[in-house]
C-alpha cells in the first residue's frame, strides 16, 4: 500500500457514517452543520465537503434518529520516565 492510499483510507475512516438506509432526509444534521460539509442528496445526508469536515459532532448530536455516528479513536501509550519523577 502506498502513502496515498494509506492517507486515503485513514481519511475515510474519520468521517461521520451516516445509515443511508435509516435517514430520513429530515435535513437537520445539515442545518446544524457548522462548515457546510453535509448535504441532502436523493432525499438522505451525505458528507458532500468531506475535506472541510471538522469532525465536531454537532451532526451526530443534531440527528433524531440518531443514525449518524463519529468514531472515536482511542490511544493507550506506555508511560513516559517523566511520569515517574
Amino acid at each position: 500500500m502506498s502513502m496515498n492510499e494509506g492517507a486515503t483510507n485513514l481519511f475515510n475512516v474519520w468521517l461521520p457514517q451516516i445509515d443511508y438506509n435509516l435517514c430520513d432526509g429530515c435535513g437537520i444534521c445539515v442545518e446544524k452543520c457548522p462548515v457546510g460539509a453535509l448535504g441532502i442528496v436523493q432525499g438522505k445526508a451525505v458528507v458532500l465537503r468531506p475535506d472541510i469536515c471538522n469532525y465536531c459532532a454537532l451532526c451526530e448530536e443534531a440527528c433524531p434518529p440518531q443514525i449518524i455516528q463519529l468514531p472515536y479513536l482511542i490511544g493507550v501509550f506506555p508511560p513516559s520516565a517523566e511520569d515517574y519523577e
